[in-house]
């Protein structure tokens, strides 16, 4: 789900939709894919000041795999990406292909990649919104290796220049529940519905587990601009 903003919703369009009976049977299965894969381990960073890594979601129909690459820069040098906050959960485990290995991330985050490759597919055939694609991310989850206590440590002592460097930041809240979107579309044109309705949705949406987790909105104030 995302607020209004450059990440605005758009209506779903699903690649498979022409696809036959078939060809539907073709297709392997995710897990099955992602099983065949080594587990992911991270290239240590480089010792130079301000390093991160940022990566890049790999273009691809929404029944294949969900594949990223990883590179290293300095935030000296200025890089172009976008910062992603959201909330960790502790529910369903997902993987995605990182640089040919086998990632393991949150439900929710793995929405996130969803949603995002499919923009981008769209995006892929609007030349001029092609031109202003700032391609590669910065997500905690995945630009940091959990693994590594001393570079976690490290990572999180510059976090608050990553997102101030980011071009923008995007408020992942999650697959859109019941009227969440209708209160996003209702802070622009609040004559759409009574108030008590208008307030009814924006509670709802308040009442998301995003919000209540000072830590992990607390970057997004101190951004140059944010997208929800």
């Amino acid at each position: 789900m995302a607020v209004p903003g450059s990440y605005e919703h758009t209506s779903d369009v699903s690649a498979s939709a022409s696809l036959d009976e078939g060809e539907l049977a073709e297709r392997p299965n995710v897990e099955s894919l992602m099983n065949q894969l080594s587990l992911h381990h991270h290239t240590p960073l480089s010792t130079s000041t301000k390093c991160v890594r940022l990566l890049e979601v790999l273009s691809g129909p929404g029944y294949e795999p969900i594949k990223c690459r990883l590179s290293q820069h300095s935030l000296d040098d200025d890089p172009s990406y976008i910062a992603l906050s959201y909330t960790w959960e502790q529910g369903r485990k997902r993987h995605i292909e990182c640089d040919g290995m086998r990632l393991e991330i949150g439900d929710n985050l793995w929405h996130f990649f969803s949603e995002f490759r499919r923009r981008r597919v769209l995006q892929e055939h609007d030349d001029k919104e092609w031109q202003n694609d700032i391609g590669r991310l910065w997500i905690d989850a995945v630009c940091i290796d959990q693994s590594n206590l001393e570079e976690r440590n490290q990572q999180v002592a510059q976090m608050r220049d990553i997102y101030t460097n980011a071009k923008s930041v995007i408020v992942w809240l999650g697959l859109a529940q019941s009227h969440e979107e209708l209160a996003f579309l209702l802070t622009k044109y609040p004559d759409l519905l009574e108030h008590d309705k208008l307030q009814t949705a924006l509670l709802r949406l308040l009442s998301k587990p995003y919000f209540t987790r000072v830590w992990v909105s607390r970057f997004v104030y101190i951004a140059w601009a944010s997208c929800y």
